[in-house]
Formats: C-alpha cells, structure tokens, sequence
C-alpha cells in the first residue's frame, strides 16, 4: 500500500485524506464505520447489568496475534473510532461483551507507515481456527471460526455484522482488497467466530 496511511472500510464510511506521515502526534487515518442505529438497538440492551467482564486481550495461535484491546465508541457523528494505535484491536462496547450472547465486534488496522497492523493476517483464518479473548480480571473465553469473508465496502452487511445473534459470537473486522491512495481500500474482511460449546 502507498506510505502515509493506514485505512479501516467500514459501513458507511467516509474516505479520509491520508495524512503525510503518521507520528505521535499524527496517527493513521481511518476509514470509521456507522453501525445502524437499529443493529446497535439489537445488541445487548445497555440499562442491562453486563454479565461478563470488559475484554482486556485477543489471542489467535494461528496467526500469530497477541493483542491488548481497548474499548472504542462512537464519535459525535455517529461514527466507531477503532484504536490509534495500530498495535492495538478496538472492542466496539455498545456491542455485547465476550461470554454474552449476540456479537461482540472488534475491529484493528491492516497497515501502517510502520508496516503490517495487528489485524494483518486476518484473512488467513481459516474455519476451525480457534481464538481467545482474555477479560479484565483474569477470566478467558474461546471461540472459533465459522466463516471469512470479504465484503465491497459500498454493500457492507451492517445488520449481519452489528445485529443480534441467539448465541455468544465474535465479529473482527478489518480492511481488505486493492487499495487506492485517495478512497482507500475498496473491501473489509469480517472473521466470525462462535463461542465454544455455545
């Protein structure tokens, strides 16, 4: 991918200009996804007292992944901000929390100025593989992986994605395709992964 940027496609999204170096001061660009009001309205209801703790690390053996993860919200403009940290996977937190039934959606970086992100060998999960998401507190939950698709950025599945499911489920999204230095990358991968046992 051309220098200077490091760009996430999500529902939604507004290409952002890439900035001319990232730095400190200067993180990557992203490519911010607008959930549905009515996905999000589907998820775990927020005046429910959350039975699981906040995830705190993502594990996946597979390829290599050893990540903190940190909560992200959405902005002002109804927009999820994954991490500025390119190292780091975001948990949307009005998503449900792992050990909680309906989809739990995280989403980290392909690229960066720096090289690959935290999220760069996604599309090399296969179904079987296993993943671990680790709470705050100490307690661990496992997951595997029952489907890896890619998606034009233009016809997102926002309800598949952010709406309810009958089980505990993860959802990792990052981007992917060919990508062009003014709009970004043209796809998103979204890993899904059912709860073990669940």
């Amino acid at each position: 991918m051309a220098a200077g940027s490091a760009l996430l496609a999500l529902p939604g999204a507004v290409a952002l200009s890439p900035p001319p170096a990232a730095g400190p001061d200067n993180p990557p660009v992203v490519d911010i996804a607008r959930p549905s009001p009515s996905a999000v309205d589907q998820g775990v209801a927020l005046d429910t007292p959350p039975s699981q703790p906040v995830p705190g690390r993502l594990v996946i053996d597979a390829i290599g992944l050893d990540a903190v993860i940190e909560p992200v919200e959405l902005t002002d403009d109804g927009s999820l901000a994954p991490p500025e940290s390119a190292s780091r996977v975001g948990w949307f937190s009005q998503s449900s929390r792992p050990g909680e039934l309906g989809p739990a959606v995280f989403v980290g970086h392909l690229d960066s100025v720096n090289g690959p992100a935290v999220f760069a060998r996604l599309r090399d999960l296969v179904v079987g593989d296993v993943l671990r998401v680790g709470g705050v507190g100490g307690s661990s939950a496992s997951y595997v992986v029952s489907a890896v698709e890619r998606y034009p950025r233009q016809s997102f599945p926002t309800e598949g994605v952010y709406g309810a499911t009958p089980e505990s489920s993860l959802r990792l999204i990052t981007c992917g395709g060919p990508f062009e230095r003014d709009t970004g990358y043209a796809d998103n991968v979204v890993v899904t992964a059912t709860a073990v046992g669940g």
